[in-house]
């Protein structure tokens, strides 16, 4: 897989709560953001997939403003998805969530075609290759119904080089500070790890090349609905069978 495989688990995995609340302060609005963007844009009982399940935030949130919904999410962290199990048990009881742990690519290449009214995914793409970008985008394109809408939230580097290099050594400020005072010296390596891995060429993609890789896909409509920092949303639909 060509992904930074399993890019949560264990000591980053257990790290994730101190990083939602303290390092990301928007990460809750970019989850606000996300769900009211698909609620816009659905029509009653859709069936949403959600890549990059985590611990179960995105699909919560999305269950809070589209309550008819069935929603499929996947994430490779097996962690992750046992901690998302129990926090939406109500929703997997009442069988409107399927959990599924498995590789993205390999999920999306095995659903059918045009089997979704949405897809969304909320800091998971910035994690695979940009070879893995392209295959996932094609086949997320494929899955997708026509007139569905695509939302991704993630860390899409700006195209102003000096920008986003001012934003990441920011960043990398703040995971230090902010997991020293939970006394974490062990969470500020992994978390700095994490994000020098994200910086590689062949990771790291800006606006201008995500759209690139979206409209070889087939993507129309691609739209930027938010930015702070490293941080930004994009929107993009199927308009052709």
């Amino acid at each position: 897989m060509k992904t930074k495989a399993n890019a949560f688990k264990g000591k980053i995995s257990k790290g994730y709560d101190i990083l939602k609340k303290n390092i990301f302060p928007n990460y809750f609005d970019l989850q606000k953001i996300v769900a009211l963007e698909l609620k816009k844009n659905l029509k009653s009982k859709p069936h949403l997939l959600d890549i990059g399940l985590g611990t179960g935030v995105s699909t919560e949130t999305a269950f809070s403003v589209n309550k008819n919904a069935h929603i499929t999410a996947v994430d490779n962290s097996a962690e992750m998805t046992k901690q998302a199990k129990h926090t939406l048990l109500e929703c997997i009881t009442e069988g409107k969530l399927l959990v599924v742990t498995n590789d993205a690519l390999k999920f999306l290449k095995t659903a059918k075609t045009a089997s979704f009214d949405a897809i969304f995914s909320v800091l998971t793409i910035h994690n695979f290759t940009n070879s893995y970008k392209k295959k996932a985008l094609k086949e997320i394109y494929r899955v997708m119904k026509k007139e569905a809408i695509f939302v991704n939230a993630d860390k899409i580097a700006q195209n102003n080089i000096n920008e986003h290099q001012k934003h990441f050594k920011d960043k990398l400020e703040l995971i230090r500070t902010e997991f020293s005072k939970e006394n974490r010296q062990d969470l500020v390596k992994e978390w700095t790890d994490h994000y020098l891995v994200d910086n590689k060429p062949n990771i790291k993609i800006n606006e201008k090349e995500l759209r690139t890789l979206m409209e070889d896909a087939g993507f129309t409509s691609i739209k930027k609905i938010y930015r702070e920092g490293m941080d930004a949303i994009i929107i993009a639909k199927k308009t052709v069978d």
